[in-house]
C-alpha cells in the first residue's frame, strides 16, 4: 500500500473568515471573498500563481446571481478565464418567501436566455418542500427589457427607464437605517406615477421581465403593455 504524503493549508482574514485552502503540495488554492455582512462574493481557483476558474456570487432579496467564467480560447486569445462580462455566464437562483428555488435560468451579457427550469411546490404543510410539477426550458427568445434589475446607473438617472414628472428617483442611500444599493421611487405629486421602458419589436416570439421587490411600500405592480400597429 502506498503512502501519499501531502500537505494542506488554512488561511483565514482578521475577521475569522476562511480566505484560502491551499494544497502546498501541488501548489494549488481555493480562495474566497467576502462581504461586510460576512457572505462569500467570489470563488477562485489558483494553481501556481495562475488564476484559473473563478466565480461571482450576488445577493438580492429575492434571487441571487451566480456569474461565471468563460474560457475564451482562439489565434488572438489567451485562454482567460477571468470575469469578463462580454463572455462569461450570469444563472439566477429565484426563491420565494420559504427560500424555495422556483426557478432558475442562466444568460450571457447581451441577455440571451441559455435555459431554464421553473417548478411548483405541493402546498400541504407536511410535504411542502416536495416539487409539484417541474418544467425544464431550453434556450429562449432574448430579453429585450434593458436594465431590467436597476443596477445600470449615471447619477441621477437609471438608464433606459423613464419617469412620470410625479415620481422621483433615487439610487442608494439610507434605507430603514442603513446605507442601500437599492433604488427608491417616490411620489412628489398627485397619487399615481410610472417608470416605464419601450421596446419597438417586429412581429415574432420575444420574452420581457425583470424582477422588482416593493419593499416597504404598498399598491406596486409590474406590467408589460403589448400595443400592435398595422404596418398595412
Amino acid at each position: 500500500m502506498a503512502t501519499v504524503s501531502a500537505k494542506a493549508s488554512y488561511t483565514y482574514n482578521s475577521s475569522g473568515d476562511l480566505i484560502a485552502i491551499t494544497d502546498v503540495t501541488q501548489n494549488q488554492s481555493i480562495n474566497y471573498t467576502w462581504s461586510a455582512d460576512n457572505k462569500i462574493t467570489s470563488v477562485l481557483h489558483k494553481a501556481d500563481a495562475t488564476d484559473g476558474q473563478s466565480i461571482a456570487i450576488s445577493y438580492y432579496n429575492t434571487y441571487t446571481d451566480v456569474l461565471s467564467t468563460h474560457k475564451v480560447e482562439g489565434p488572438n486569445e489567451d485562454g482567460d478565464e477571468m470575469i469578463t462580462e462580454e463572455y462569461d455566464i450570469t444563472t439566477r437562483y429565484v426563491f420565494d418567501n420559504y427560500g424555495r428555488t422556483t426557478s432558475n435560468y442562466s444568460f450571457d451579457a447581451d441577455m440571451n436566455i441559455i435555459g431554464a427550469v421553473t417548478g411548483e411546490y405541493q402546498t400541504q404543510d407536511n410535504v411542502k418542500n416536495n416539487l409539484k410539477t417541474q418544467t425544464v426550458l431550453g434556450g429562449e427568445k432574448v430579453n429585450y427589457i434593458t436594465n431590467g434589475n436597476f443596477a445600470s446607473h449615471r447619477s441621477p438617472d437609471i438608464e433606459y427607464w423613464y419617469l412620470d414628472a410625479t415620481v422621483y428617483q433615487q439610487y442608494g442611500g439610507y434605507f430603514n437605517g442603513r446605507m442601500s444599493d437599492c433604488v427608491q421611487y417616490r411620489l412628489i405629486g398627485g397619487d399615481y406615477g410610472d417608470i416605464r421602458q419601450y421596446v419597438y419589436l417586429d412581429e415574432g416570439e420575444y420574452t420581457l421581465s425583470f424582477d422588482y421587490a416593493a419593499t416597504a411600500a404598498k399598491m406596486v405592480t409590474g406590467s408589460v403593455s403589448i400595443i400592435v400597429k398595422s404596418t398595412g
